[in-house]
Formats: structure tokens, C-alpha cells, sequence
């Protein structure tokens, strides 16, 4: 079961709608030992390319927060007003990353 509420057509007319003033809180859930870790096991500037890319995707929600998902993989979660609404999983493939929804 997907916790996605929108389509993709209905997150691209988010995007049209957004404002340009809207701000983002992300929060990465890893401690420093974790976040080395998976850069080590992946490659670095790949790493930081898939934090990049989850933590600026689709503006319009307030909130972004990064979990570890095992030793290599990211899951990123949006929200707006405290409830989960969309989620894209970052996902190793020996030298670069997926996103998958």
C-alpha cells in the first residue's frame, strides 16, 4: 500500500501553484557514524547528489524528511501540515542512485 496522495499530474499542478516564497524544513534522520558509513559503501558525490535531489523535489511541500532505509538506500518523506503525503525511495545501483516512488 503506497502513502502517495497524488498522481503525478496532480503533483505537477502542486508545482504550478506553488509560491515562490514557500520555505522547507528538511531533516535528514542519520547520526554522523550512519551518514559516513553509506558514503563510504556508495560513492560520495552520488550521495550527496540523491540528498540534493530528495531533499529539493517538488517544493510545494513544507516538510522533507530523509530516513536510512538498510545500508545504502535513502527513503524520503513530504508533508505540509504534519501528515505523510508523498514518498520517493532512493535506491544504490553500484555506482549511481535511482528514484523510485
Amino acid at each position: 500500500m503506497s502513502i502517495n496522495k497524488y498522481t503525478e499530474e496532480q503533483l505537477m499542478a502542486r508545482e504550478v501553484k506553488a509560491s515562490d516564497e514557500q520555505l522547507r524544513t528538511v531533516t535528514i534522520h542519520m547520526d554522523s557514524v550512519h551518514q559516513s558509513a553509506m558514503r563510504y559503501k556508495t560513492d560520495l558525490t552520488e550521495w550527496y547528489r540523491a540528498i540534493g535531489y530528495l531533499s529539493s523535489w517538488n517544493m510545494t511541500f513544507a516538510h522533507c524528511d530523509i530516513y536510512p532505509d538498510g545500508a545504502t538506500d535513502m527513503v524520503a518523506v513530504y508533508s505540509t501540515k504534519g501528515e505523510r503525503e508523498y514518498a520517493i525511495g532512493a535506491v544504490w545501483h553500484d555506482d549511481h542512485y535511482g528514484f523510485h516512488s
